[in-house]
């Protein structure tokens, strides 16, 4: 029987993921390059100021839950929680979706993520960010960037 992998999901910017072992992160989480491809299209004018609201948001809950250890990490998720390579496209919507989720889960909720992800058990089900999160995994490089998909 095959063990479930994590290479495909977000890990929270941290120590051990993106900023800190390989791991993924962003494989999600913070860099957002996993997923990402580049394109030709541009990312609205409008989009610079929602991702840097998205980093705000999402970066401080981070960094107190020890996910962004100190003051200089806590700097780069701020400029780069969702690379350039993906701001044009879905794949850097839905991580700002994802990444808007986290901000609002606790640090007990965080660490459930992250230790399922860390023993290779997937995205538990029961996940406040389940749906956002496997909605990234899924995103598709050739689809524009669009922060309101859900909405009606």
């Amino acid at each position: 029987m095959k063990t479930k992998t994590n290479a495909l999901y977000p890990r929270l910017l941290t120590a051990r993921g993106l900023l800190g072992s390989g791991a993924l992160l962003c494989a999600a989480l913070i860099g957002g390059s996993l997923l990402g491809a580049c394109s030709d299209r541009q990312a609205d004018a409008d989009y610079s100021d929602y991702i840097a609201e998205t980093c705000e948001m999402a970066c401080p809950a981070m960094y107190e839950c020890s996910y962004v250890v100190d003051d200089e990490q806590l700097e780069f998720c701020l400029n780069n929680c969702i690379a350039e390579s993906i701001r044009e496209n879905q794949c850097g919507s839905r991580r700002a979706i994802f990444l808007r989720c986290v901000s609002t889960i606790s640090c007990e909720e965080m660490d459930y993520y992250q230790n399922s992800l860390d023993q290779h058990e997937g995205v538990p089900g029961d996940f406040d960010c389940a749906f956002e999160v496997n909605a990234y995994v899924a995103c598709s490089p050739d689809e524009p960037f669009d922060p309101n998909e859900w909405d009606e």
